[in-house]
């Protein structure tokens, strides 16, 4: 590369970048490349919520903006047309709830529909219908009360705990969560993850005294 090249790149990296007057996510394709990106990310102007998809600071992440975030990195399954994977686990908490984004993302897949683990996806089978998911930003996302009995299936109390309780106070309904927990024939950890929705609905009832 020449000297008047090098110039150039170097003038055209420092040149004020102008953001999408939306309040979206912005990735590199929306201000020139990885590099501006970057720069704007290093000089404050964008906000990293999951990957390369940034928000404007100042502009609030929203379960829809976080959903958003994820999609355009999702498996196909899990973006809007069909329905055979669904956002799950830890990652539909934080689409719900928001904090510091997963680095792995979790899908339940169909019994039946092989996946294979990628980076930055993980993937679980586990059998689920349309009354289970939502479609938030064109992603399948597990509803509330299917994150809160997914949370309980798959881990153990002090991760799943302070997850439910949150969840319980956006809206969740801990009932209906514990039938969803008791409809398939067979799950290895349905008396411990009983056990962590009792406590859950205890906590619960504590709080709201």
């Amino acid at each position: 590369m020449s000297m008047n090249s090098s110039l150039q790149m170097i003038e055209l990296l420092h040149a004020p970048i102008e953001l999408p007057p939306f309040e979206r996510i912005i990735t590199p394709d929306d201000v020139g490349g990885s590099a501006a990106w970057q720069t704007l990310v290093h000089d404050g102007a964008l906000r990293p919520l999951y990957g390369e998809a940034a928000l404007p600071v100042g502009v609030v992440d929203t379960a829809e903006l976080r959903a958003q975030a994820v999609r355009h990195c999702a498996p196909i399954g899990a973006q809007g047309e069909g329905l055979s994977t669904a956002l799950s686990g830890l990652s539909a908490a934080w689409v719900w709830l928001g904090g510091q984004a997963p680095q792995t993302m979790e899908y339940a897949v169909a019994i039946g529909k092989r996946q294979r683990d990628e980076p930055g996806i993980q993937y679980r089978y586990s059998p689920f219908d349309a009354s289970h998911v939502l479609e938030v930003s064109g992603l399948w996302v597990t509803n509330l009360e299917r994150t809160v009995r997914d949370l309980a299936l798959w881990y153990e109390a002090e991760v799943a705990m302070p997850l439910i309780l949150k969840l319980v106070a956006s809206g969740a309904n801990i009932a209906e969560a514990g039938l969803m927990l008791e409809r398939p024939l067979r799950l290895v950890r349905r008396p411990t993850a009983r056990d962590i929705l009792q406590a859950a609905a205890l906590a619960t009832k504590r709080i709201s005294r």
